[in-house]
């Protein structure tokens, strides 16, 4: 048996002269493959109609992007500034979240699967804020940095005090390594 093919693109035949062959087409399209048999004697030939259909595409990880680093004061928020694509597969079903990754106190996020959102901070410090999405097969993760201060402005003498101290602690314990 000797194959031959037409089409849009080549193929190629694992074995041309063998009765069981694989076929390899190169181009999406309709093809027509033509067996041809020829034992000596007689010479029979046979024709099948197939179409290669173009390859699904690829689930890609979804993109995302955390937004700047940032400075803020306490009482300030912190406005996140995130966003997140994606190329629609498997289903179009994004699952977003922010999270705190590292930092000495507590953040509570306005709305955790919204990349645009408010973070809220109680304790001055520099913290790692993730933010991440999953197409429910890929995951990506961004992060930003936010460093959280004490501003000594408009407050009270026992505000300031009490700010100062914080301060002072923090530098002793980075100085003797606590």
């Amino acid at each position: 048996v000797d194959p031959g093919a037409a089409g849009p693109g080549p193929v190629d035949f694992s074995a041309p002269g063998a009765l069981t062959t694989n076929a390899i087409f190169h181009a999406p399209g309709p093809y027509t493959i033509k067996f041809v048999a020829d034992d000596g004697e007689l010479i029979g030939t046979a024709e099948h109609r197939v179409e290669i259909l173009p390859a699904a595409p690829r689930n890609q990880a979804p993109q995302v992007n955390a937004g700047p680093d940032q400075t803020i004061f306490l009482p300030s928020l912190a406005l996140l500034q995130g966003s997140v694509s994606d190329d629609g597969l498997p289903s179009g079903q994004l699952a977003i979240a922010w999270e705190k990754e590292e930092g000495p106190g507590k953040v509570a996020f306005g709305d955790a699967t919204n990349p645009v959102t408010g973070a809220a901070f109680d304790t001055p410090g520099r913290y790692l804020l993730g933010l991440t999405a999953s197409d429910g097969e890929l995951t990506t993760t961004k992060e930003i940095a936010v460093l959280v201060g004490v501003q000594f402005f408009n407050r009270t003498d026992q505000e300031a005090a009490q700010a100062l101290e914080y301060v002072a602690r923090a530098v002793a314990q980075r100085l003797l390594g606590g």
